[in-house]
């Protein structure tokens, strides 16, 4: 995404309304986007985009779950006597949320026998999905993160690849999904992939959440009067460490479901969530299939120094735009001598004429 407005950070009114541009013949489209900011005008700037309206025919996946009984299908008690309290309606949905067939029961005492007898039975995972373009989107907590999924529907075989996108502070799951849209749809994959875009854990009021938390202002301050070595250094007083272990959570869940290795997963991530998913694909036991990095910079260096001998070669595509007011250029580059000459990963670094955003020839250079 590129900015087509110039506004100056400290001038943003309360509600301020970003317009971006995307230059390739697929993306052609202008997004608007409003982001209601707090007291200190900086705080939700980490991310450019957390809620996008492409010409206010794209509806963000909002799954609201309803409760549809008294008590939960894994915390149902076996007392007869309470579960007799209990519609037949509500028995039923407490079998549906277990996957548990109940077409065979007609009366409410066999109802009630069934969910006793399947009281250990572990609750059926929750998954809604729907088709938009051709692509097929779902919404799913997976190993505690509420996630979003796209995957072109009825592709032969067992999937290849799959793509997890971290969006940045302020933002939501959400966030990035049109660039995988887009790519569904205009890109022929040989092969089947599933792109994961994970909620942060951390609400920030709203529909914004963030990786953890940021003092906005102090981190710009630090980047405009060059103590980047303050931030790079920096773990947020463990957040990223909490954070990397619920990503790596996430990445164990899918290899259990996909039966894929590591090195068939794809890491990627806008500002914040760059931070993150750098962290993890460090920390892993093997080294992902390649690393996306979209204005990011350094942060717990000194713990991924001891990590970096272990990814030589990891494949790394690196964006940052030479306008950045949020997240310099500086820190980009510092981040890009780190991957070459630390770590020696086999990485590709991409600048462009831009601020805090991601730039259609990042977008490009990530499909292939």
């Amino acid at each position: 995404f590129t900015t087509s407005s110039h506004m100056s950070l400290f001038k943003l009114s309360r509600f301020a309304t970003f317009r971006f541009q995307f230059n390739t013949p697929n993306l052609s489209k202008s997004l608007t986007h409003k982001s209601s900011l707090n007291s200190n005008i900086t705080s939700n700037l980490l991310h450019f985009s957390p809620k996008i309206d492409i010409n206010r025919s794209y509806n963000p996946i909002r799954f609201n779950s309803k409760s549809y009984t008294k008590m939960s299908a894994d915390k149902v008690t076996d007392d007869y006597e309470s579960l007799r309290s209990l519609s037949i309606k509500e028995l039923k949905n407490i079998l549906i949320e277990r996957g548990v067939n109940h077409s065979d029961c007609l009366e409410k005492s066999e109802l009630l026998n069934r969910v006793i007898e399947t009281k250990d039975q572990k609750k059926k995972v929750s998954r809604k999905e729907r088709m938009i373009g051709g692509v097929l989107e779902w919404a799913e907590k997976i190993a505690g993160l509420e996630c979003a999924g796209l995957e072109m529907p009825n592709t032969e075989g067992n999937y290849q690849l799959v793509v997890i996108v971290c969006h940045g502070f302020g933002a939501n799951k959400e966030d990035l999904i049109p660039i995988a849209r887009e790519m569904l749809t205009n890109n022929k994959f040989p092969f089947k992939v599933q792109f994961i875009f994970p909620d942060a854990p951390n609400s920030l009021g709203g529909e914004s959440r963030a990786w953890w938390n940021i003092n906005v202002q102090e981190m710009m301050m630090k980047g405009m009067t060059g103590k980047f070595e303050e931030i790079f250094e920096s773990d947020f007083e463990g957040g990223v460490q909490k954070s990397r272990a619920k990503i790596n959570a996430l990445i164990t869940e899918m290899k259990q479901r996909t039966n894929l290795p590591t090195s068939k997963f794809v890491l990627a991530g806008f500002s914040q969530g760059a931070m993150l998913m750098t962290d993890v694909a460090l920390n892993l036991e093997e080294t992902p299939g390649g690393l996306v990095v979209f204005s990011g910079i350094l942060v717990n260096k000194k713990e991924l120094a001891a990590k970096a001998e272990g990814r030589k070669g990891m494949k790394v595509l690196q964006c940052h735009g030479t306008q950045d007011p949020v997240l310099p250029f500086m820190g980009g580059t510092f981040l890009r001598d780190w991957f070459k000459n630390t770590v020696q990963a086999d990485s590709e670094f991409v600048s462009f004429q831009g601020g805090h955003s991601i730039d259609s020839q990042g977008i490009s250079m990530f499909k292939r």
